[in-house]
């Protein structure tokens, strides 16, 4: 994750959501804001927990909410706080990792989206994260979680792919090589990266490991962080959760 902090950051949304998808669509904040009209809490005060460049952020700020948002890069904050400051939106960004929260009973909704929480790779940093969450929610608020749904697309594991993003003057020629450990859960993608932009090359390379968890698993850490009435889907379309189908695994929980 330390890439994250080198010019990578600069690039993260060319060369993970290539153009004019770097921001969450119509049908994801559409989720969240069913989720959260269907809170018991009326949802205001959001924190977005591993926040990268405000995907989820800026948009649900751009709905209302209020947004508090934490990432453990400093660069990827700044491309958050640059994201607010060209649409005139306000949030409150913090670098700190999500191992850090220490909030209580602050917040109404707490998300954590984008595989973010399967960086931490170890499942106790895991389970003592997903409790830091819900200790920051305020009773009765809610929780969301999404991960990426492995198993239904396991044709794309253990291979390379080569492929070129581009974003107006920007682009990026991408090799992407990955391996996927059945004993250890362990799913680990290295980028070679050549991007352009104003005439000038930036060759980066960039690794990344991530713990890929089941439905059943996923759902006992949340239980046992103090969460109740967990629903799982398997999309933002609130699809039946399968293992089989689908990009995303979703989690949705309340706090005891």
């Amino acid at each position: 994750m330390d890439g994250y902090n080198t010019d990578f950051a600069a690039f993260y949304d060319l060369v993970l959501y290539g153009e004019n998808s770097h921001e969450a669509d119509g049908q994801e904040i559409a989720f969240m804001d069913e989720i959260f009209a269907g809170s018991d809490r009326r949802v205001n005060t959001v924190l977005d927990a591993g926040c990268g460049t405000g995907r989820f952020l800026v948009p649900l700020a751009r709905c209302g909410y209020q947004m508090t948002g934490i990432d453990k890069s400093p660069r990827m904050i700044e491309q958050t706080a640059e994201k607010l400051k060209r649409e005139g939106l306000q949030a409150d960004l913090i670098s700190m990792g999500l191992e850090e929260i220490k909030s209580r009973e602050l917040f109404d909704a707490v998300i954590c989206v984008d595989s973010v929480l399967c960086y931490l790779i170890d499942r106790k940093k895991i389970q003592g994260c997903c409790t830091k969450m819900a200790q920051a929610l305020k009773k009765g608020g809610v929780f969301v979680m999404e991960t990426w749904n492995i198993f239904a697309n396991a044709r794309l594991l253990n291979r390379e792919n080569a492929y070129i993003n581009k974003d107006g003057e920007r682009r990026a020629d991408i090799h992407e090589k990955n391996t996927f450990d059945e004993k250890t859960g362990v799913l680990t993608i290295m980028l070679d990266v050549k991007a352009k932009y104003q005439e000038k090359t930036y060759n980066l390379n960039h690794s990344e490991s991530l713990r890929i968890f089941g439905f059943d698993e996923m759902k006992e850490i949340l239980e046992n962080s103090g969460l109740k009435d967990i629903k799982m889907y398997s999309g933002y379309d609130f699809s039946e959760a399968s293992i089989i189908k689908g990009d995303s695994m979703i989690y949705t929980g309340v706090k005891r």
